[in-house]
């Protein structure tokens, strides 16, 4: 290809929108809820979002429930 063909040109404008969508996808990132990162088998991403939301005073009876389930799921439940 010579340096200033409308394929290098192209080429470069390709790139710089692969860049552009990299960019916007990492700074785009939400935190998943209880359910998502359960059925993901995250147990400790879930026991620290739920210990979070017990800080907040969202305690309710749900949350200590899933608390457990994870905890057990992990391995501490000793």
């Amino acid at each position: 290809m010579r340096p200033g063909s409308s394929l290098s040109k192209l080429k470069q404008q390709h790139q710089n929108i692969n860049m552009n969508i990299v960019k916007k996808k990492s700074s785009q990132q939400e935190i998943p809820n209880k359910e998502e990162l359960i059925k993901q088998r995250d147990f400790q991403g879930a026991i620290i979002l739920l210990d979070y939301d017990k800080i907040q005073n969202k305690d309710n009876y749900i949350n200590q429930l899933w608390l457990a389930y994870a905890y057990f799921h992990k391995g501490d439940y000793l």
